[in-house]
């Protein structure tokens, strides 16, 4: 049974170039009752938090698709959370999509006919310093690179692949690791130095690194993956198994990387800057500078889309 409205909300810059036709020819070619389907066009930042708002405060069942990347569908949950007559779906046209991707395959998420032939699921959400995640959240080296990479695309001549190299390097030629505390569930876990953190409703993030692989989008936990102080060489040895998952085995750290690695299973987690300097917040690819950051578990807290089989 289809739901009676459905929404299509774009971000037009999003990926590497306007999905908007393409979604206007899915939509035609579905077969759509025009009367109950409904396109908007983000023209800025936030317009698609308050654009799902807006369908929410109406009270109808409405399915909203987030049309981008993970940043579109960040803006989509914060706008939907709250409603329970919406259902947040996701057509993945961005560089970012690794949210779907704990669900089905990149081609299936892009199918209308299987988004709408779908299943709708109740998965949690991370609660962070007044917004909502719902997939995962960092700090450390992986934030700063995201966050500076805004910086280098103003730059001319700078696309989106050469400023991210050139983040990257900035990042290595900076003072490696921040110093923070970690306590989850109100018990301090960790004090001192530490590359990165990342805290987990889904498994990967970053276009497939997979932070926490035993993260569950569903089972009413946080999942904190820690990487300690390390220099810079073993950091680039260490990226590739980080990308791949190696660190965490069968649940648990893997004994190769016992001395690099931490992490914990918890409902709620703080992270606190032990010095005045910030640290940049990443969450779900929208990132900030803080001086402490909580989470918070909200099991069951949306309904989301999954595309057929």
């Amino acid at each position: 049974m289809r739901t009676m409205h459905t929404a299509f909300i774009i971000n037009p810059v999003a990926g590497r170039q306007n999905a908007t036709e393409h979604i206007r020819q899915m939509i035609a070619s579905e077969g759509l009752d025009p009367a109950a389907v409904k396109l908007y066009i983000t023209r800025r930042s936030g317009d698609a938090q308050e654009i799902t708002a807006r369908l929410g405060q109406r009270g109808e069942p409405c399915l909203v698709f987030a049309c981008g990347g993970d940043g579109t569908l960040n803006e989509v949950v914060n706008g939907a959370f709250g409603y329970p007559c919406l259902t947040v779906g996701v057509l993945p046209f961005g560089t970012g999509n690794d949210f779907i991707a704990a669900f089905t395959s990149l081609d299936a998420a892009r199918d209308l006919g299987r988004q709408l032939a779908g299943e709708d699921r109740l998965i949690d959400l991370i609660q962070v310093n007044g917004r909502v995640a719902c997939n995962l959240c960092s700090c450390g080296f992986d934030a700063d690179v995201a966050y500076q990479v805004g910086a280098f695309k103003r730059l001319p001549f700078v696309g989106g692949a050469m400023a991210y190299i050139l983040s990257v390097l900035w990042r290595l030629l900076r003072k490696m690791p921040m110093q923070v505390q970690c306590a989850v569930d109100g018990r301090q876990v960790f004090s001192g130095s530490c590359t990165l953190a990342a805290i987990a409703n889904g498994r990967s993030y970053g276009g497939g690194f997979l932070a926490a692989p035993h993260a569950d989008l569903a089972d009413g936990q946080l999942e904190l993956v820690l990487v300690k102080k390390v220099g810079r060489l073993k950091f680039l040895q260490l990226v590739g198994s980080y990308r791949k998952g190696l660190h965490i085995q069968n649940g648990q750290v893997g004994k190769e990387y016992a001395q690099l690695v931490e992490a914990h299973s918890a409902r709620s987690c703080t992270i606190t800057a032990s010095t005045q300097m910030p640290f940049v917040l990443n969450i779900d690819g929208e990132c900030a500078p803080v001086t402490e950051a909580t989470f918070q578990v909200l099991p069951g807290a949306l309904r989301v889309r999954v595309p057929a089989r």
